[in-house]
């Protein structure tokens, strides 16, 4: 019996109808939901993989083109909880240090974002709403879908005491910095 997804819940993913002078409206959950759908995509070919970060706030998976065995997706998933009426309006960043992959110039970055922790509205996914108040829960595009960045222009890093305790998996020693404030996926 899964007891989460009641009504009026508050980790169901929507709220369907209006109870106590609240709603309809899509709740948070569901943008957890979309993040997962787009991370895993419309095809079987996707093989999912942990990685290890050893951190009880930050997550991290690799996606592999089953096929291929090619990375195909990074999630990067930061659990810190920020909320602007307790933490103040800077928003903390965390950078991660991901290793260059041959073959790739290029990578989108997309995140899941909110304007805190408790937020109901105003939370992206990919740069797309679904807020009821904008077209009754149907995907808005509110803000870019996505930033392409390329190493271009930058010189690996080594280190020479060993990696860092971000590094992910299989890396080399050669680091680029990437640094994000919000969960999101590479």
């Amino acid at each position: 019996m899964h007891l989460h997804q009641g009504t009026s819940y508050r980790y169901a993913s929507w709220l369907p109808i209006p109870v106590n002078g609240t709603g309809p409206l899509v709740k948070p959950p569901y943008y957890g939901n979309v993040f997962v759908a787009k991370f895993l995509g419309q095809s079987n070919s996707i093989r999912v993989e942990n990685i290890k970060l050893n951190s009880d706030y930050y997550s991290a998976y690799a996606g592999y083109n089953s096929t291929t065995g090619k990375l195909a997706k990074l999630a990067i998933i930061n659990f810190h909880q920020y909320d602007p009426a307790v933490n103040g309006t800077q928003r903390p960043a965390t950078a991660f240090l991901v290793p260059k992959t041959n073959g790739y110039k290029s990578a989108v970055v997309e995140k899941l974002t909110a304007p805190g922790a408790t937020y109901n509205a105003s939370i992206t996914v990919g740069g797309y709403s679904y807020d009821y108040s904008l077209a009754q829960g149907k995907g808005v595009q509110v803000a870019s879908t996505g930033t392409t960045i390329s190493p271009a222009g930058t010189k690996p890093r080594r280190r020479a005491a060993g990696k860092c305790s971000r590094c992910l998996p299989g890396c080399c020693g050669r680091y680029r910095r990437r640094t994000t404030s919000r969960p999101g996926y590479w």
